[in-house]
C-alpha cells in the first residue's frame, strides 16, 4: 500500500516534468485505495453479522423455541459475544492498475459483542404474537495486508494495517404465530479508522479517516416438525433479504500538502440468503438441551466497492471500483440449552467463497422476566 505522498518523494528525486508527476497522481490514488476497499468491506461484512446474530437471537428464542424462555411473555436481556477471522485473497479491481488485476490478499480480525433487551406486545396480533428487540454494542477489527499469487512482495507485515473500533445499536420486531415467524432489523454503526501504510522500509505513514453505515434484514420462515413426542426433530426453513451500506469520510491522502488528494469509500450490497436448520429439542425436567447444524447460501447483488479520488493534485474526480465473490456458503454448527428462565448458547461457523474463507464463533446468555 503505497501512499500519494511517499510515491510524490520517491518521484521527486528524478526529473520527471510537473505535469507527469500530477497526472500520475490519480493512479496513485487508487494504489492507496486498494487497500481501504478491503477495510471498508470487513465494516460492511462485521455489520451483518452483527445483525444475523441479533436478529437470529430473538427467532431462535420464541418462534423456533421449546423453553421456559421461550413462552414467556416479559421483558428480557441478553448478552452476546461474536468472533471471526478470513483470509480475503484480494480483489479485481477497475480500472486495472495492479498485478495481476488483483489486489493484495488481507487477514482480518473481528471482536464484536453487543447486549439486547425485547418485549413483548400483550395480547394476539394476527394470531401471535409480537416481540420489539434493542441492541447496542461495539465492534473491533484488524486487517492486516499480505501477499497473494498477483502481488508476491512484500512480505505480510510490511504493507499496510488498520485498526478499526466502532460503536453499534439497532432495532428489530419479530411476529410469530403457529403459521411462521417474519422479523425486521436494523443495525447503525459508527467508527474510527487508524491505518498504517509500512510499503517503504523505514517509512510508516499512518492516516485516521471515520465510517458509518447501516445493514438491515427482513427474514421469514416456518419450522416443521419431523419426529412426535417432547424429544422432537424439527427441520426450520428461513429467507432472508438484506441490505448493507457504508461510507467513509475523505482521507487526505497526502498529508505534507492538504486537501490536494482526498480519498473516500462507498461499499453497498444487496442479498439474498437461505437458512435450512436442523435441531432436537431434548428435554430432562426444567433443563432443555437444543444441537443444531445450520447451512445458509447466500447471494450478493447490487454489489457496489467504489473509491472516490479527488483534490488539486487530481484532475477531476478519479473513480476505483472492486469486485469479488458474490457467492457464499456457511456452515454453523453448536447447542442451546436452557435452565428455567436462563439461556445460553455456543456455536462455530465457516464460510467460503471463491475469494475469501472464514472461521468464527458466538456464544450469548440471557434471561427471560416473567
Amino acid at each position: 500500500m503505497l501512499s500519494v505522498f511517499q510515491v510524490f518523494k520517491a518521484i521527486g528525486r528524478f526529473a520527471v516534468p510537473p505535469l507527469v508527476i500530477i497526472g500520475g497522481f490519480a493512479q496513485c490514488a487508487l494504489a492507496q485505495s486498494q487497500f481501504e476497499a478491503t477495510v471498508i468491506t470487513s465494516q460492511g461484512k462485521a455489520a451483518s453479522g452483527n445483525l444475523d446474530a441479533f436478529m437470529s437471537d430473538q427467532i431462535d428464542t420464541y418462534a423456533t423455541g421449546a423453553s421456559a424462555a421461550a413462552q414467556g411473555l416479559g421483558p428480557a436481556a441478553k448478552a452476546t459475544g461474536r468472533i471471526r477471522r478470513t483470509e480475503h485473497d484480494g480483489f479485481s479491481a477497475n480500472p486495472n492498475i495492479f498485478a495481476g488485476n488483483k489486489t493484495y490478499g488481507a487477514e482480518i480480525k473481528e471482536a464484536s459483542g453487543f447486549g439486547s433487551l425485547s418485549l413483548a406486545s400483550p395480547g394476539l396480533i394476527f394470531g401471535g404474537h409480537i416481540r420489539f428487540g434493542m441492541m447496542a454494542g461495539a465492534t473491533n477489527l484488524t486487517v492486516e495486508s499480505k501477499p497473494n499469487t498477483a502481488n508476491p512482495a512484500p512480505a505480510k507485515g510490511s504493507i499496510g494495517s488498520a485498526d478499526i473500533d466502532s460503536a453499534m445499536f439497532g432495532g428489530s420486531v419479530l411476529w410469530y404465530g403457529d403459521i411462521g415467524y417474519i422479523s425486521a432489523a436494523v443495525v447503525a454503526f459508527t467508527g474510527d479508522t487508524t491505518m498504517s501504510d509500512k510499503f517503504l522500509p523505514g517509512v510508516i505513514t499512518r492516516f485516521q479517516q471515520s465510517s458509518s453505515g447501516t445493514s438491515s434484514s427482513l427474514t421469514i420462515g416456518r419450522t416443521f416438525p419431523i419426529t412426535p413426542g417432547d424429544n422432537t426433530v424439527k427441520l426450520d426453513l428461513r429467507g432472508s433479504y438484506g441490505f448493507t451500506r457504508a461510507t467513509t469520510s475523505a482521507l487526505d491522502a497526502n498529508p505534507a500538502l492538504p486537501g490536494t488528494s482526498l480519498l473516500s469509500f462507498e461499499y453497498e450490497t444487496s442479498s439474498l440468503s437461505f437458512s435450512p436448520m436442523l435441531f432436537a429439542d431434548l428435554k430432562a425436567g426444567d433443563v432443555n438441551i437444543r444441537p443444531f447444524v445450520q447451512g445458509t447460501v447466500r447471494k450478493l447483488f447490487d454489489y457496489t466497492n467504489k473509491s472516490r479520488a479527488y483534490g488539486a493534485f487530481i484532475p477531476g474526480t478519479v473513480y476505483g471500483n472492486y469486485d469479488e465473490a458474490r457467492l457464499f456458503g456457511t456452515i454453523e454448527a453448536g447447542i442451546n440449552a436452557s435452565y428455567q428462565n436462563w439461556q445460553f448458547g455456543l456455536s462455530v461457523y465457516t464460510e467460503q467463497s471463491d475469494d475469501s474463507d472464514t472461521i468464527g464463533g458466538k456464544i450469548g446468555g440471557s434471561y427471560q422476566f416473567n
